[in-house]
């Protein structure tokens, strides 16, 4: 399930590319919210140093990149929800 930019997509995609990668792992019936990874993209952020884009920016960025990696988005309600994915427990991340 590893995210790729389009080739035409602005620097901005992929420091989106880059958190994907980072916080989601395949589930055949995982589902997230728009407003759970954008918490979680805030967070990874400022582990980075980095400023965040604004929310809007990031939910439409996300529709663009996730038909790439093959994970469903639907709207539900005010919000999206992204299915086949988890975002991973970084208490299972392999120290090292």
């Amino acid at each position: 399930m590893p995210v790729t930019t389009p080739d035409d997509a602005p620097r901005l995609g992929w420091c989106l590319v880059t958190f994907l990668n980072d916080v989601l792992e395949p589930s055949e019936h995982g589902r997230i919210t728009g407003t759970e990874l954008f918490a979680c993209y805030r967070q990874w952020c400022a582990s980075q140093r980095l400023v965040p884009i604004h929310e809007s920016d990031f939910i439409e960025q996300l529709g663009k990149l996730a038909p790439e990696a093959d994970l469903p988005i639907k709207q539900s309600g005010a919000n999206i929800v992204l299915f086949g994915a988890r975002l991973v427990d970084v208490s299972e991340r392999p120290t090292g």
